[in-house]
């Protein structure tokens, strides 16, 4: 199985693979990224951080490990002292 590379997943190519997911994802994610634009974004999962460019917002990647990219913090969502609003 073949994996798209982080800096396709904002405009994958037709053979990569799960093009029709990346595309729905990151099309869905240019149309909400208005609003967020003033607050904190915290991208759960970030990976190599592909979609931050589109947020204006400060955005805090979390992931559960560095194996993957290069998150700013290192821990599982669920253990995260976030509160919303």
């Amino acid at each position: 199985m073949e994996h798209t590379h982080p800096s396709g997943r904002l405009e994958p190519a037709i053979w990569d693979y799960g093009y029709h997911s990346l595309r729905l994802l990151a099309g869905a994610l240019r149309s909400e990224s208005d609003r967020c634009a003033d607050g904190l974004l915290i991208d759960l999962g970030c990976g190599e951080k592909p979609y931050a460019p589109l947020f204006r917002a400060r955005t805090i990647g979390v992931d559960r490990t560095y194996r993957h990219g290069d998150p700013d913090v290192v821990g599982f969502a669920e253990s995260l002292p976030i509160r919303s609003g």
